[in-house]
């Protein structure tokens, strides 16, 4: 991939245990594989770490990043990379809490997003932040969050995601700011997902 690809990310939220099983000391031995194999074949490469879901703080891993970074992984990435679909106030306090933990390393927010869909918005932490219903609650979470975090000190954040997911019933289907009418959050797999198609519509949030 040299020359057709610049940057790279080692893996997806290691520090879920469906992902990694809870073994911090595991996912820091990829890295040390991995980043100087990439750099060996590609110097101006950039490496990122696996995007941790709420900044390694998930509740079922408390000192997830402390291990991490214990297990010598400030060495063998390049950006810090996390996840976040909270409200204001807890995407401050996270990302102060991993700017401290991680020195200069430059800090991604890979995922940050909020659904359109009144009763998905009803599951996401943010939506204490009393957003209004539906397709303005979109609008308003990504207006007030996207430059907020830019704000703090983030050299890059990306919405999650571009397009609803028809596969599937979870709490992110309706996430997109474009759509395919009649064919979100279906219970269909992902096989068949990938062969769902139609017209797209843009949301108000586009």
């Amino acid at each position: 991939y040299k020359g057709k690809v610049t940057h790279y990310e080692i893996g997806n939220e290691p520090d879920l245990r469906r992902s990694w099983k809870d073994y911090p000391e595991e996912y820091a031995k990829l890295l040390a594989l991995a980043y100087p194999t990439i750099k060996s074949v590609d110097p101006n490469a950039t490496v990122l770490i696996g995007g941790l879901a709420n900044g390694g703080g998930q509740s079922s891993q408390e000192g997830y990043l402390d291990r991490l970074i214990a297990a010598g992984a400030l060495n063998n990435f390049d950006i810090f990379n996390y996840h976040t679909y909270d409200a204001k106030e807890s995407i401050t306090a996270m990302y102060n809490g991993v700017r401290a933990k991680v020195g200069n390393k430059p800090i991604w927010i890979t995922e940050v997003g909020f659904p359109s869909d009144t009763a998905k918005q009803k599951e996401f932490k943010s939506a204490d932040a009393a957003y209004p219903d539906g397709e303005e609650g979109q609008i308003e979470y990504l207006k007030d969050i996207m430059p907020h975090v830019l704000s703090l000190g983030v050299e890059k954040v990306f919405w999650a995601y571009l397009m609803d997911v028809p596969r599937e019933q979870s709490d992110f289907c309706t996430n997109g700011v474009i759509y395919i009418p009649g064919k979100q959050c279906l219970e269909i797999g992902e096989e068949e997902g990938r062969k769902v198609d139609g017209e797209l519509v843009t949301k108000k949030a586009f």
